[in-house]
């Protein structure tokens, strides 16, 4: 979609419905063509529904998004937007006591 922006000339979005899951602007967002990835970029700089500028949008919704950098969008593209969560490692210290009730300190005679 080729957009005419407020003194900015024009801008190229991609319309797009949301297969699965939710999309968030602010997330990573990659774009996959043919099975390979073409473009990956931080946060969409424009997402719409309908005239309504959005955050997130979910399964079966239609919207235009706009990704700073990127305007060669082709049909059959896709677009996935994702976020990586650090989280903290989980630690089972049964392991561990089991390790210790089997070996000897340099202690024990």
């Amino acid at each position: 979609l080729k957009l005419n922006t407020r003194g900015r000339g024009t801008a190229v979005a991609a319309g797009l419905k949301v297969r699965s899951g939710t999309l968030h602007r602010k997330a990573t967002w990659r774009v996959v063509r043919d099975e390979e990835i073409i473009f990956v970029a931080e946060g969409a700089e424009s997402m719409q529904h309908f005239k309504d500028s959005v955050e997130t949008i979910g399964k079966g919704e239609e919207c235009g998004v706009m990704l700073s950098g990127f305007e060669d969008y082709q049909p059959g593209d896709i677009l996935q937007s994702y976020e990586v969560v650090a989280e903290p490692p989980v630690f089972d210290d049964s392991v561990a006591r089991r390790q210790l009730r089997g070996s000897h300190s340099l202690n024990d005679t």
